[in-house]
């Protein structure tokens, strides 16, 4: 958590790592549940071989853009203009899909934003991604 609320951290991801079953997953689960109580949380996905659908990559981003929207509206008309440009986004790799839908997005509406501090600082700003190592390949 002091890595979230370090303003001045310069590292923009976290990897928590370990053996299996030493307790990751409930730890993002808990780190994800005080985010969304302290209105960091911007979105988050679990990959789950227990749950139908959540071991499948193609649900990754889409997830995560259907929350950011939610959470940074702002962002909304970036992602429709995205799409709109290039209707198969969504066909697309995960890395041009994340780069279009997520990352633009968020980088264009931080600059046109009237003030960077604005938009950046009582903003969600975590995206808590577990068990990328049970999503296939």
């Amino acid at each position: 958590m002091e890595w979230i609320a370090d303003m001045d951290c310069r590292s923009r991801f976290l990897w928590l790592y370990g053996l299996a079953g030493a307790g990751k997953s409930a730890i993002e689960q808990t780190i994800a549940k005080w985010c969304y109580k302290m209105g960091f949380l911007a979105a988050s996905f679990f990959f789950s071989h227990s749950i139908s659908g959540r071991y499948e990559k193609t649900f990754l981003i889409t997830t995560i853009v259907n929350q950011l929207i939610m959470s940074i509206p702002e962002i909304c008309k970036h992602i429709s203009n995205a799409l709109y440009t290039n209707p198969s986004l969504l066909t697309c790799s995960l890395k041009a899909q994340i780069e279009d839908l997520v990352v633009e997005p968020l980088t264009v509406a931080a600059s046109s934003s009237t003030s960077r501090v604005d938009f950046i600082n009582p903003r969600p700003k975590v995206i808590v991604i577990d068990g990328l190592n049970k999503c296939g390949d």
